[in-house]
């Protein structure tokens, strides 16, 4: 238990802190003044949540495990606690409400993250 602990302190510590952040009020807040800024950050958020869950796959598995499994295994993590924050959000939370744009752009963020491992071969050497 230990090792996956230790293998995927960054991703749980980020985890953390998007559960933090989308069960808080949103109104302090500051996003830039263009349309669809939130979305924005819904990408870049999940995005990085799958790149740390991807390396934690890395470092569980010494740098053996495939990326393929990785990229699949992180997607899927990103894509449940997505969709089940904005649940929350729209179903729990009187301050919050639940956004299937929201759900989409972290989606799309998880996603890149998985082209960034697939695509690029600097990202894949991190893997091995």
């Amino acid at each position: 238990m230990l090792k996956v602990i230790r293998a995927f302190w960054p991703a749980i510590i980020w985890s953390l802190v998007i559960i933090f952040l989308s069960t808080t009020s949103g109104d302090n807040l500051s996003l830039p003044p263009f349309k669809n800024a939130d979305k924005l950050a819904h990408l870049g958020v999940y995005y990085i949540l799958s790149v740390l869950i991807i390396i934690g796959f890395s470092w569980y598995r010494n740098k053996q495990h495939q990326t393929r499994r990785a990229v699949w295994l992180a997607l899927i993590a990103s894509v449940i606690l997505g969709g089940m924050l904005e649940i929350v959000q729209e179903f729990f939370l009187g301050s919050r409400a639940g956004d299937i744009l929201d759900f989409f752009a972290n989606t799309l963020g998880s996603f890149f993250a998985g082209l960034t491992f697939y695509v690029l071969k600097p990202a894949r050497r991190l893997l091995k």
